[in-house]
């Protein structure tokens, strides 16, 4: 009894405690009501009367996420979206990419692909992150993969529309698009690889 007291043994057991979390990660759903973002598109604004410039995150069905830029090149606002805005082109590489070399971290939790889901190690998550169907059409008109942003790996032109069952491609889970599992940088979402195996044995139709 006295060896389980011991401070050592105490740490001894807490050390396999963590390891086996690290090891056995922990499972959660999206039926267990955690929320997930559906990402629509990305812009840069400036406010012209202050000259106060953001990125504009747009959500299906929720509030926008408005993140504070500075030293932005003025010229890349060339759209004028009110009297009193102008905006970049949407889904615009060259604001994104200039975010993301100066917080890469950020721009990949935008794009599912950081500190998204719990684990041991990351208590205080962000959303998970789906893709709808108009972000992946505008993606692939302007022939951007998200991976050169430390998002997933999804190629222009690689997702089969009609059969993503719910008009979403879920980043952060596993293929059956409920079990939450983290998406890393510049990988494939495990949902367009389920899709992918199964039109090779099938013979599957993308649209």
């Amino acid at each position: 009894m006295k060896l389980l007291n011991s401070l050592p043994t105490q740490i001894g057991a807490a050390s396999v405690l963590f390891v086996l979390c690290l090891i056995i990660p922990m499972t959660t759903s999206l039926a267990q009501g955690i929320h997930e973002r559906k990402l629509l598109s990305w812009q840069g604004v400036e406010h012209l009367k202050t000259g106060q410039m953001s990125l504009v995150i747009k959500y299906e069905g929720d509030p926008n996420l408005d993140l504070p830029l500075s030293s932005v090149p003025k010229s890349w606002f060339n759209l004028s979206l009110s009297s009193d805005t102008a905006g970049t082109t949407i889904d615009s590489p060259a604001i994104l990419g200039w975010l993301y070399k100066q917080n890469p971290g950020l721009v990949e939790g935008i794009l599912g692909t950081n500190g998204n889901i719990a684990s041991i190690t990351n208590i205080f998550p962000h959303y998970p992150v789906a893709y709808t169907v108009s972000f992946l059409k505008q993606l692939a008109k302007e022939h951007i993969n998200p991976d050169q942003f430390g998002g997933p790996d999804v190629k222009p032109g690689s997702v089969p529309y009609q059969q993503l069952s719910d008009g979403l491609l879920h980043v952060d889970t596993l293929a059956d698009n409920n079990t939450l599992v983290q998406c890393s940088p510049n990988a494939i979402p495990q949902e367009l690889i389920a899709i992918s195996h199964k039109n090779a044995v099938d013979g599957g139709v993308s649209g």
